[in-house]
Formats: C-alpha cells, structure tokens, sequence
C-alpha cells in the first residue's frame, strides 16, 4: 500500500519499466561529444572574428593608402603647377623675350654655331641680367634658352651651351603647341655643379618650361632648371610611414623619379651604383627583381639577372596603363619584397604616383591576432 501511494503510475509490481532508463542515457549526452562540440563552436567564433577582423584591416589600410596618395598627387601637383607659373612669368612683355628672341633667330639662321662675338656675347649677357632673379632662386639650380628641338642657345651654366637635353616628345609637343609646363626628370648631359649628384654626367635635372612665341609660331622656349632631389622628392618623402613605408614618383616606362627610401640596401644589392653621390632617380627601375633585397644592407642580393629583363611590378603594370587603384592583398614591390599599395597617374605631367608598404609591416597586428 505504501508503494502505490509513493508511486501510483507503477505496475502493481512495484518496479519501473526496463525501458525508461534506457531512455534517460540515450538523452544524455557524453562529456568528451560536449567538450568537441564547444570547441568546434569556439573554433568557429573565432574564424568568424578573425575574418571580419582581417577584412576590417584590409580596408583600413586601403583608405590610408588612399588618402596618403590623394595627399602626395596633390602636393606634387600643386608644386609642379607653380613651377610652370613660375616659368610663365617670363612672358612675352618681358625684356628678356627681345634678347631671347635675338638668340633663337642668330641660331636658327645657323644652328652649328656657337657665336663668340662681341654681339652675341652681349646678348648673352643682357639675358642673364634679365633672368638673374632665377639664377639667385634657391628653388632652382640655373636656367637655359632652348631652341624648339632642346639644344641649349644660352644658358647659366656654360657647361650647358650647345648641348641638347633629352626633353620628351609629349613635353616638346605642349611647346610647340605654346603650352607651359614641367618636364620629367632628363638626364643632364653634361656636369654643372662641382659636387654633389649633379656633378655627374647623366644625373637627373627637371625643367619648367614656356614657350617664346613669334608670329603665332614657337621658335623656342626658355627652361628653369630643378633638381628631382630637392622639393620634388621631399613632398612625397613627407608621406613615408613607419620602417618600410615609401612614396614615389615614376614614369611610363617605370624608371623612378624621385629619390628612393632604400638607396643603401639598392646599392648593398648591386642594383645601384656604389658611389654615394650617384642618386637613385633614373637609376632604378620598378621591376620585381626574382629575390628579396634583404633589410640589412649587408645581407643585401640580387639574382644576377639584368633588371631590364625582369617585369614591371603589378602596381607599376597597372599604373603605367593610366590606372588608379590600390591592392591590399599584397604583390612583388621593386625590392623583391611583398608590399601592399595605392596609385594615381597624373596625365598631364605623364608621371605615376605609388605609396607603398611592406604586407608584415602593415598586418602584423592582425598576424599576432
């Protein structure tokens, strides 16, 4: 009696059925199932969180990269525009274009010579009076009187005289055209300073340039000489961020224009020359050399291969067909290593502007995480 009030659903036989126990074990779980199943869910909170974190990263570096190449493209084209203003002044209203004008037609009337009589001296002379305000501008290291194929008629440098600049068939075009403007970086063909990169033959020079007009016709045009190394390379020198983060300027062909971050482990690598004063511009090429050039100069290699046979780098592929973009995932930067970039051509000066970063450098928060 006392049983089947303590238990009233029971069989009169006072015992539970055989398969109600059963029942329970079957519901219940094992720790070591529970135990995967917690971390297989961890597992994947934490690929999820990791995901969303790498993408958030990915593009923060993209709007970072972006902004410092809309930083640089502005700068660099704010100071290029000046310097052509600046070469504009000297416009047809000045006393310098009489002169000027007398040389380019002494010269177009014989174009082998260099005069070295009274007259044409005394022409020289009053065009350097003329320009002198040029010649004492920090900004600029000379001037020059160009005929409309790029031989030097006069110039502040004598060095210069009779030699012609090797000035691009697109910038020759906008002088012609009577268009001012600023010129890629050329290689000079003669040294004009005693000192220094520019006392080398073949090292880089910049010249803004305007057009001399007669009759509705270009007969020549007067060139401000600048040097790629000075405000043209600072501006984007500004924008290097952390221990491997650079900007730069090149052009169509890829040749670096401005002056590289890496020039000892370039020159440590055999990939620039070894003589200090001989200056990255025009002398490096942005192609991915096959190997790493490693971060210490000393351990510095290069594959052997001439860098001329090696392919330009994506971003330098992409650039120079007149595209603007950035790559987060990462490519071959010219050092061999693996960077991730941002880019912007400029069509009117025909230069490409690239900020770059080694992919460690930009990711190792997210690696650690």
């Amino acid at each position: 009696m006392v049983r089947a009030k303590l238990h009233p659903d029971l069989p009169s036989g006072g015992e539970p059925p055989t398969s109600v126990i059963p029942l329970f074990r079957r519901r219940s779980l094992p720790v070591a199932t529970i135990i995967a199943v917690v971390v297989l869910i961890a597992f994947g909170l934490v690929a999820w969180i990791g995901y969303r974190a790498e993408e958030a990263m990915r593009e923060g570096q993209r709007q970072s990269l972006r902004s410092i190449v809309s930083a640089n493209v502005s700068g660099v084209q704010t100071w290029l525009d000046q310097r052509r203003r600046d070469a504009e002044r000297f416009d047809n209203e000045s006393g310098a274009w009489d002169v000027a004008l007398e040389l380019l037609q002494n010269h177009a009337d014989d174009p082998e010579s260099q005069s070295d009589d009274g007259a044409a001296d005394r022409a020289r002379a009053a065009l350097a009076r003329q320009l002198h305000p040029i010649a004492s501008d920090r900004r600029y290291i000379g001037w020059a009187l160009l005929s409309v194929d790029g031989q030097v008629v006069a110039s502040s440098h004598d060095e210069l005289a009779g030699q012609r600049l090797p000035i691009a068939a697109d910038t020759l075009e906008k002088i012609t055209t009577r268009s001012a403007t600023v010129c890629r970086p050329l290689r000079c063909p003669v040294a004009i300073q005693p000192q220094g990169p520019l006392s080398h033959r073949g090292a880089a020079v910049m010249c803004a340039m305007a057009p001399i007009v007669r009759g509705g016709r270009t007969v020549g045009s007067l060139a401000l000489l600048l040097d790629p190394l000075e405000r043209f390379s600072e501006i984007l020198a500004v924008t290097w961020m952390g221990g491997t983060g650079e900007s730069y300027a090149f052009d169509r062909h890829g040749v670096l224009l401005s002056r590289s971050r890496f020039e000892k482990q370039l020159r440590a690598a055999g990939a620039l020359d070894a003589d200090e004063s001989i200056a990255s511009p025009l002398n490096i090429t942005i192609r991915d050399p096959g190997v790493q050039i490693a971060a210490s100069p000393r351990d510095g290699r290069s594959d052997g291969a001439s860098r001329g046979e090696r392919p330009l780098t994506w971003m330098a592929d992409q650039a120079t067909r007149g595209s603007q973009g950035e790559n987060v995932t990462g490519y071959a930067g010219y050092r061999g290593t693996e960077v991730i970039g941002a880019w912007q051509w400029l069509p009117d000066y025909g230069i490409g502007i690239a900020t770059e970063i080694e992919a460690d450098e930009a990711y190792r928060s997210m690696r650690l995480l």
